[in-house]
């Protein structure tokens, strides 16, 4: 759409108020997920067990030790557990289940330092464990409330101890002792590495994040531009299409009624040259824009080798003749008459090969020689006597918008794309496309085909005793023409009575006029026009079909892509022809739906 504007896309460094818990449970030792309670319950439970078996050792070595650090040890790991089997049958929520594992860890450590020594007890550190689950799980404000009632609790044994209100710590200053001191900090250590890793890690990826916003930014803005750019190559190739339809079909229908007025053969010549340059430069536009899409694909089918490499180049015989060069055809006898391929790709790759070669040769010969290469590859060379490649150029003469040299484009003109696709093109049916040349001496483009040799295409079987001859079925057949442009109607009106001057062919200007004429009158076959304004040939199609199947339907379309062609197909199409299209292509088609509605 033009001129909209597109949506704002957030800047990734804004900050976003949430629980540090999903980077954090996810880099815990790797085992902390969303919402693990848990794991959580399983690392205290361990814990306090390790502190019960120290403080049993302490009791054990040191008999004075004040037990009730064994006893609040074990009562915890017991009510741990019970809030473990609790969570697991999820009867308490994770919040439950967090703030009974706070509650009862802090209830603890606070038996354990009011009788073991109040500030200078070594378990004192573990009023700093307390905070990480409250982070993990329960966010940033619940932490805040831990930690201040942490310190509040310290405050008041500090006041206690100060007033000799706390009992004595027997073994504080033992190795044992300092030993218990260690194995609290390591707790603490294994507590808050995660978090400090939290950081580090959201650092880094904040910063990864940035750039891959960047990137995504640059990224969405150069497939915009491009997509935009095709857009307009595709749209304009198709506008072109359309009016070339009218002036390539009126120059064949020209071409049909010879004159002895050589001046106005002569422009005809030039005029219809022209044309035909200009279709190529639109054509090579069209696929460019396909193929950066990825849309363009490869559609084999049973083809007459021999007779479409004959003429094609039959297309170039005036040109030639004209400025006294000779056209060479020869194709081997071992070359499969009918294979299977992709006849509007190779006629394209013919098409700009033979137009490179009558383009660069002044005098002599352009010829082309088909031959087998082997089993199954049909290989094809269009050699010229022209001014040839220097040496150190061959090597580009397939790259995009290449044309050698400057002064070649600006003598002979050309845009630089034909060489190129004709690669990609012969790459796309598996086959391998090179150059040989030196300078002064012509060119010779070649290129190998994996081709499979197929039986001919069936024709309808018209020749039977209840079935009339081709003749008398084209003399009766009646065809209707459906197109909303005047000019694209006669034009296929006069190709098709160039060869079958007895056709009966009646006109409609759109889909709805075309039904109309369907519900009077019996048609043998339709070319529908695809693009129309009222309803589109597609739609047309599919009505048709839902009470006719036998009649034949051609679309007519300056949309090249495959999906419409698909669309088509699928709409009940028997075939589809692309605009501007050459008079035996469409003559011949006609012919075939003709003779398959009779079979039918």
């Amino acid at each position: 759409m033009t001129g909209a504007t597109p949506p704002p896309i957030a800047p990734a460094s804004t900050p976003q108020r949430q629980p540090l818990a999903p980077s954090i449970r996810a880099t815990w030792l790797g085992r902390l997920r969303a919402g693990d309670i848990d794991t959580i319950n399983q690392l205290f439970i361990g814990l306090t067990i390790g502190h019960g078996v120290m403080f049993g050792w302490l009791h054990w070595l040191g008999p004075g030790l004040n037990p009730v650090g064994i006893y609040s040890n074990a009562i915890l790991v017991a009510f741990l557990l019970l809030v473990l089997g609790a969570n697991r049958q999820q009867r308490l929520s994770r919040e439950t289940s967090t703030w009974l594992l706070i509650g009862s860890g802090y209830i603890n450590i606070t038996i354990i330092v009011v009788t073991h020594g109040g500030v200078w007890s070594p378990v004192l550190a573990w009023y700093m464990v307390l905070p990480v689950p409250a982070l993990f799980i329960l966010g940033l404000r619940p932490m805040v409330a831990v930690v201040a009632g942490a310190a509040a609790t310290v405050l008041a044994i500090t006041l206690a101890q100060s007033h000799d209100m706390l009992p004595e710590f027997q073994q504080a200053n033992s190795p044992l002792a300092w030993a218990f001191m260690v194995f609290a900090v390591l707790g603490l250590s294994v507590s808050i590495l995660p978090v400090l890793y939290h950081f580090m890690h959201n650092a880094m990826v904040s910063g990864l994040n940035e750039k891959n916003l960047e990137l995504q930014r640059t990224r969405d803005q150069l497939m915009t531009e491009q997509l935009q750019k095709d857009n307009f190559l595709a749209s304009v190739s198709h506008e072109l299409r359309t009016p070339m339809n009218a002036i390539i079909g009126f120059l064949q229908a020209i071409e049909q009624r010879p004159t002895g007025d050589a001046q106005t053969q002569e422009m005809h010549g030039h005029m219809n040259h022209s044309a035909k340059h200009l279709m190529t430069v639109i054509n090579d536009l069209l696929d460019l824009s396909q193929m950066r899409a990825g849309k363009l694909n490869i559609e084999p089918r049973q083809v007459d080798l021999p007779k479409l490499v004959s003429d094609i180049s039959h297309t170039f015989k005036p040109q030639l003749d004209e400025r006294g060069i000779q056209l060479r055809v020869k194709i081997d006898n071992n070359v499969s008459q009918w294979v299977m391929l992709d006849s509007d790709r190779l006629s394209q790759v013919l098409i700009n090969l033979l137009g490179n070669a009558a383009k660069f040769t002044t005098h002599g010969w352009v010829s082309i020689y088909v031959s087998q290469a082997g089993l199954g590859v049909v290989r094809f060379e269009v050699s010229d006597t022209g001014k040839g490649i220097a040496a150190h150029h061959l090597s580009r003469v397939f790259d995009q918008y290449s044309d050698i040299t400057n002064s070649t484009r600006r003598t002979y003109g050309g845009t630089g794309l034909g060489l190129s696709i004709c690669r990609q093109l012969v790459e796309m049916q598996g086959g391998d496309i090179g150059v040989l040349s030196q300078l002064g001496q012509g060119a010779t483009f070649w290129f190998e085909l994996p081709l499979e040799a197929c039986e001919p295409l069936a024709q309808p079987n018209t020749g039977s005793h209840d079935t009339p001859a081709l003749d008398e079925i084209h003399a009766r057949a009646r065809v209707l023409v459906v197109d909303d442009s005047v000019i694209n109607r006669l034009v296929a009106k006069k190709l098709l009575l160039i060869d079958l001057p007895h056709l009966q062919i009646t006109e409609a200007d759109s889909a709805q006029a075309a039904l109309d004429a369907l519900a009077s009158q019996r048609f043998d076959l339709i070319l529908m026009d695809v693009v129309m304004p009222d309803k589109d040939g597609i739609e047309a199609t599919a009505h048709i079909r839902t009470t006719d199947q036998k009649i034949t339907i051609i679309g007519l379309t300056a949309d090249v892509t495959n999906d419409v062609k698909t669309r088509c197909l699928d709409a009940g199409m028997n075939d589809v022809i692309t605009k501007p299209f050459e008079r035996h292509v469409l003559v011949n088609r006609v012919k075939l739906g003709i003779a398959s509605s009779y079979a039918g």
